[in-house]
């Protein structure tokens, strides 16, 4: 990693959108949130492709022998897949002795691969129940990021109210985009399966995050497993404010239902599918976007 203290401060304000009074701003709120500010680089984007492709996925599954092959399997789906970016949900390993192990072993799998780079809130999670973003290392670079529990206590790790049956989160990032030369927000989340009344605030404090944090002064993805269909009070929520990449047929293996989504604003969609695979009961959603010509901020 490259460091960028020497780049000039009203190109870096620039392609992030922090002016000297958000600066103030966001060190006031980040001060009592998990936040993580990194450097830009100066290195640049030696590849062709500046579409974007992405994929969300819900990786848990239920069944203690099938474990050891969802490690395997889903190692090898994301050194072939090849994503610019990666949405993952319950990152939880569930052989018996990672309850008690402090080291997740899917997480250990992600935060070592030499294709990606991750950002979790492993270390903070008493449960290891995660939702970490993967990046291309080679196009992307995080410039600052955290994580917000679903709750009243939004800083407290595993923390959950409004009927959340388990805690629930969203791990956020601004990520520099060296194909574009300019900067993308992305958001994860997973909403409770259970409770239906949980998920409208959860919504609504993701909005406030999204507002305080700034993210919606760049293109910006959200994506994850909601637990709900687009037609919901929560589906509707978002469909005020973002687009969402639609796509044929259900995300979920065991009803035929879409509760997996990918919601976008300033960014133009290409196409969207639902694909099955064999670690997850969830289809893996993926979208291809494009930024329009003039969200690309170039000198």
């Amino acid at each position: 990693m490259h460091d960028n203290r020497n780049r000039p401060e009203r190109l870096r304000n620039r392609k992030c959108g922090r002016s000297p009074a958000t600066l103030v701003l966001l060190a006031i709120l980040l001060s009592s949130c998990i936040s993580h500010p990194l450097p830009l680089p100066d290195n640049p984007y030696t590849g062709t492709q500046s579409g974007l492709l992405v994929s969300t996925l819900n990786v848990m599954y239920d069944r203690v022998e099938e474990a050891p092959r969802r490690i395997t399997g889903l190692s090898d789906l994301l050194q072939s897949a090849e994503r610019d970016l990666w949405f993952l949900q319950e990152v939880v390993s569930i052989l018996p002795d990672d309850f008690i192990a402090p080291v997740n072993r899917i997480f250990n799998m992600l935060k070592n691969m030499d294709e990606y780079g991750l950002i979790s809130a492993d270390s903070y999670s008493r449960t290891g129940n995660i939702n970490p973003i993967l990046y291309s290392k080679a196009r992307f670079s995080p410039v600052r990021s955290g994580t917000y529990w679903f709750s009243h206590n939004a800083f407290v790790p595993d923390s959950r109210s409004w009927g959340n049956t388990r805690p629930r989160q969203m791990t956020w990032a601004v990520l520099y985009d060296r194909a574009a030369d300019s900067c993308i927000s992305v958001v994860n989340l997973h909403l409770d399966h259970a409770s239906a009344e949980s998920r409208k605030p959860s919504v609504e404090m993701m909005f406030q995050v999204i507002h305080q944090e700034r993210l919606n002064a760049h293109p910006i993805i959200i994506a994850g497993d909601f637990n709900s269909i687009s037609p919901s009070k929560t589906g509707r929520l978002l469909l005020e404010q973002f687009h969402e990449a639609e796509y044929p047929g259900g995300s979920f293996r065991r009803l035929p239902m879409s509760i997996d989504h990918i919601f976008y604003r300033s960014l133009e969609e290409l196409d969207c599918r639902a694909e099955s695979v064999t670690i997850s009961d969830h289809k893996m959603v993926t979208a291809r976007f494009t930024y329009p010509v003039d969200t690309i901020i170039t000198e």
